[in-house]
This record gives structure tokens, sequence and C-alpha cells, in this order.
């Protein structure tokens, strides 16, 4: 069972590491700061250089992916390792990097990217930030990169709500009903999760309208047996 859930754990890590950092680094109050403190205190600080630079890269290489392709989507990953480490170990060295300015050696040239990370960092407070109401005011001078957090913000931080909705799709795409199209299936699928989200009634389970979806369910589940042993 170990085995098997740092399987899984490793293959999401390796998916979504490289994502976590660039979400880091477009939050206008962390940006490469947090980011460099985040890896001393996974890596140590010989190998934080390494990963901060990567994270770098990848974002470049974002800006001029969304710049040739007219700000399509893209998705990226990185691979790297983790470990657990304490939330005031890492803030406490994002403020003394912050103090040193040890990040400004990533600023090169100044195109849009290196032009944000040249920006002091906001305030970083225990208070309410809402990020995507600041990209969508002040990120007007970065518009390649408002594309970007766009994007990225936009992705779950976990797969698991995901993965649930469509694990029904076994009982939606059955061997009797296999020529939908991909746009209906997920039309019904989505659809299925949002009424039972909407109009779930535990007062009144008998008559809710979750209850009648389970029994249409069931019904069909039946029928399908029915039909397979008279086929047999």
């Amino acid at each position: 069972m170990s085995a098997a859930m740092i399987e899984k754990y490793d293959k999401y890590w390796a998916d979504i590491h490289g994502l976590m950092a660039v979400a880091v680094i477009l939050d206008p109050r962390l940006k490469m700061t947090m980011l460099h403190a985040c890896y001393i205190a996974l890596f140590g600080e010989e190998n934080a250089e390494i990963y901060v630079e990567e994270a770098h890269e990848l974002l470049s290489d974002l800006m001029k992916h969304y710049q040739v392709k007219e700000h399509d989507y893209v998705g990226t990953s990185s691979s790297g390792a983790s470990s657990s480490v304490d939330a005031a170990a890492v803030l406490s060295i994002f403020k003394t990097l912050a103090t040193n300015k040890k990040t400004n050696s990533y600023v090169r040239s100044k195109n849009e990217l290196d032009r944000y990370l040249d920006e002091e960092t906001l305030p970083h407070d225990d208070n309410y930030f809402d990020i995507l109401g600041w990209w969508k005011l002040e990120g007007t001078r970065y518009p390649t990169l408002r594309q970007i957090t766009r994007d990225i913000l936009a992705i779950p931080i976990t797969t698991v709500a995901s993965e649930s909705a469509f694990s029904t799709s076994g009982r939606v795409l059955s061997e009797h009903r296999s020529r939908l199209t991909p746009k209906i299936l997920e039309a019904l699928m989505c659809g299925q999760s949002w009424l039972r989200h909407t109009l779930k009634d535990d007062g009144d389970r008998a008559n809710s309208f979750w209850s009648c979806l389970e029994d249409i369910q069931e019904e069909m589940k039946a029928d399908s047996c029915i039909n397979s042993a008279d086929s047999d």
C-alpha cells in the first residue's frame, strides 16, 4: 500500500511541480524570493539555485510559447523531489532573502518577465489578497504574463475532484450507449455533477432529485443486466 501511494504521489508531483513554481513566481507578493526560500527548505542552499533557475527558464519558455502561439493554452510539467518542511521556516528564509535582495541576479534583459521580476514585491502579510484582481488591474502592463496567470491559476491544486466526476463515465458511456460524441459525453457528465450538487435535498431524501437520479441509474443497470442475460 505504501509503495502504491508513493508511486501515485510521485506521479502527481512530477506533473504539478513546475506549475506550482510558476504559480509562486506569478504571485506579486512572492515572486522568485519565495521560490528560492522554498527550494532552500526542500533541497538545501546548494541545490536551491539549480531549481530556481529551472523554474525561471520554464516561465521564460512559457512566455515565448504564448507570444508565438498568440496566447493559446499550454500545459507544462517538471520533476523533482519533495519533503515535509515547516511553513514558518520557509517564511523566515523568504523574509531574509527579501531583505538581502539576493534574487535580483535573475533579472537579465528588460523584457516583460524581467520587468515584472525587477519590481519590488508587494507587502506579504496575513491579510486577504485578491491575486486575480491584482492581475486584472495591474497586469495590463504585462499582457503575456497575464494570459499565463489566467491559465496557470485556473488549474485545480488537486485532481481528486475531476477524477471523482469523470469516474462516472463508465455508467454514461456503456456498451449499449457507445456512440456519444465527446461534447455530448462531457455535457452529460458535467450536468449530472452540477445537478447533484445544486438539487441535493438532505432533509427529504425519499423525494429528492438526487434519489430520483439514483433510482433511474439502478433501473438502467437492471435493464442492462436483463438484456445481457437475454442475449446469452
